[in-house]
């Protein structure tokens, strides 16, 4: 097979490529290096040596590094014909993506290598622009987003993993005032009234009214005592104005942010402000997830990063925000004094928690344009295959702080 050049463009029907291609992906594995790839074209093709082709080839290896998954700005997420994505399962067939770097090769490389016209869907992934991260703007979003995400916080609250993060209510004083900070439906605030042993009083606030009327209505169903539990609406970035309002008093005990900060637009704005409202001597606890270390296991590790990465940035405004309280907690009033770490894993056929995130959150990165909707509803079919088969995997890590409120002495001495 030759391939001609002419006037810098490259005519060719890509089919003659299979045999080099089909190689790099035995198992589902790349088994060439970028440089093997450009010596597999220049034998197997008799290419001039002219200045615009000798563009094309590192155009070409950018093109199969990403498909490897080695970019981040020109995302592959073609999917070809078959059950798989690539690998055994697929049938004769890889993808390029686009790119307008270089010679202009979008029009003769965005095709699949199969005779089906219909094996491949392309979208340039570097393009798309998220959906807002809709816990950051819950009191904006329509009534059937906001009844999902009701849905997907009250199944979240039920489950046993996530139960298991609220290890810090030991450490919370048995009269103590809390303050929930961005409450939701008030999962944590409820589960803390009914902790054995707690007689305090508990304030639990967000922004979105949808929310906190579930919260009130569930806490009564719950059989809470309502004298010691009490939610009201308001900013998380301005506790004192949104307590005045309310009529609440401010001078907490205890402050929770339970998966709070990953979703906030202003991390130490936030933590700021509940330094205003806390008590001399309050305690501080965040716990909040690594979403840099999400991960879902899938047959091609690839097109598995490309979605873990997608979710992360269709779901969180902050997904790293843990990663960086260490440097900036104290600069926002509050010292870190202890930590717990816990890392939430569901493996083969027993998972809840990470198969209601899948199904919660996909459908905001098919909305975003983040990845091709097709590809996006077959990894997700590829996950409920993984869960019936006994396959399935995905985890992360998440982190509790506690930290002290800092003296204003100490604090102007810092």
């Amino acid at each position: 097979a030759t391939r001609s050049v002419s006037e810098g463009r490259i005519m060719s029907s890509l089919a003659p490529l299979r045999p080099i291609l089909k190689p790099m992906y035995r198992g589902g594995r790349p088994s060439y290096t970028a440089s093997r790839i450009n010596k597999l074209l220049k034998k197997n093709y008799c290419i001039p040596k002219t200045k615009s082709l000798s563009s094309s080839l590192p155009l070409f290896t950018r093109s199969i590094s990403t498909l490897r998954g080695g970019g981040r700005d020109s995302a592959y997420t073609g999917r070809p014909l078959g059950r798989g994505l690539l690998g055994k399962n697929t049938t004769k067939g890889v993808c390029i993506p686009t790119s307008n770097v270089g010679l202009k090769l979008g029009d003769n490389f965005s095709r699949s290598f199969s005779n089906n016209n219909n094996a491949a869907r392309f979208h340039a992934a570097s393009t798309a622009k998220p959906l807002p991260d809709p816990h950051n703007v819950s009191n904006t979003l329509d009534e059937e987003t906001i009844q999902a995400i009701i849905t997907r916080l009250e199944e979240r609250g039920q489950d046993p993993i996530f139960r298991s993060l609220f290890n810090y209510f030991d450490l919370i004083p048995s009269d103590a005032r809390v303050l929930e900070v961005g409450c939701g439906t008030g999962v944590v605030s409820r589960a803390l009234a009914k902790y054995p042993g707690f007689q305090g009083q508990i304030t639990g606030v967000d922004q979105c009214t949808p929310f906190l009327q579930v919260a009130a209505e569930k806490a009564e169903e719950e059989d809470c005592d309502m004298n010691k539990i009490h939610f009201i609406e308001g900013d998380a970035h301005d506790l004192r104005s949104s307590l005045h309002i309310s009529g609440t008093q401010d001078g907490f005990d205890v402050i929770i942010m339970h998966t709070l900060l990953s979703h906030a637009t202003h991390p130490k704005t936030v933590l700021r402000s509940a330094a205003e409202v806390a008590s001399p001597e309050a305690n501080l606890i965040v716990m909040d997830g690594d979403y840099a270390s999400l991960s879902f296991m899938h047959s091609e590790p690839w097109i598995g990063r490309q979605m873990d990465r997608a979710l992360v940035d269709a779901t969180f405004s902050k997904p790293d925000i843990i990663r960086h309280l260490v440097a900036n907690m104290r600069s926002c009033g509050w010292d870190i004094v202890d930590n717990r770490t816990a890392c939430v894993a569901e493996i083969g056929k027993n998972a809840s928690y990470w198969v209601s995130f899948a199904e919660c959150y996909a459908p905001r990165v098919k909305a975003s344009g983040l990845l091709d909707a097709e590809i996006v509803d077959q990894w997700l079919e590829d996950q409920e295959e993984y869960l019936s088969s006994g396959k399935f995997f995905a985890s992360a890590n998440y982190y509790t702080l506690m930290a002290k409120r800092i003296a204003s002495k100490e604090k102007e001495k810092s």
